[in-house]
């Protein structure tokens, strides 16, 4: 129901079309880079319409991290890299022609006091994306135990919608459900 809802709303011959940045957020191996890939390269999302990556670094080279722009040039999707918000300035300036800007973010740590700073730099990377969609994606095969709803509420970037990934591997529905 969750995915015939997005695809509705997605869709090129929705009556109400999206013109919205999608910026998608979340921890390590939750699957923020596999979405935008199905995203970007489904023609039922999108339709005709043209998108765009915009890949966001880490801040701290020395975090282990495995840059996505490879596997999307191999799909042949446009993308940038930045990294502080005149370089975010900069990118939106080259991509005035694309009609979708997805944006990948890099890890978010588990621990919410962790994420709390890199969460307000990426908030003030996407300021100048208006309107923008936030998408908190989660891995379902993961424990979400650890979820603290109230911390939520309180993001910097508050999130607009949950994708959860992996659902086909889950085997019990538990927090989830």
């Amino acid at each position: 129901a969750m995915a015939q809802e997005l695809r509705r709303m997605l869709s090129a011959t929705a009556p109400k079309r999206s013109n919205a940045n999608y910026v998608f957020i979340g921890p390590s191996a939750a699957g923020k880079t596999s979405l935008l890939l199905k995203l970007a390269r489904h023609e039922s999302f999108f339709g005709r319409r043209l998108p765009t990556i915009i890949s966001i670094r880490p801040e701290d080279d020395d975090i282990p991290y495995l840059s996505p722009v490879p596997l999307y040039r191999d799909f042949g999707l446009p993308v940038q890299v930045v990294r502080t918000p005149q370089e975010m300035g900069q990118a939106l300036n080259r991509v005035q022609q694309f009609d979708q800007v997805l944006i990948d973010t890099p890890p978010l740590p588990f621990d919410p006091e962790d994420a709390r700073p890199v969460l307000r730099r990426l908030q003030r990377i996407v300021s100048p994306l208006m309107p923008l969609q936030v998408h908190l994606t989660l891995n379902a095969t993961r424990t979400l135990d650890d979820l603290d709803e109230e911390f939520l509420k309180r993001m910097p970037l508050t999130p607009d919608a949950v994708a959860l990934t992996h659902l086909d591997e889950v085997t019990k529905w538990g927090r989830i459900a």
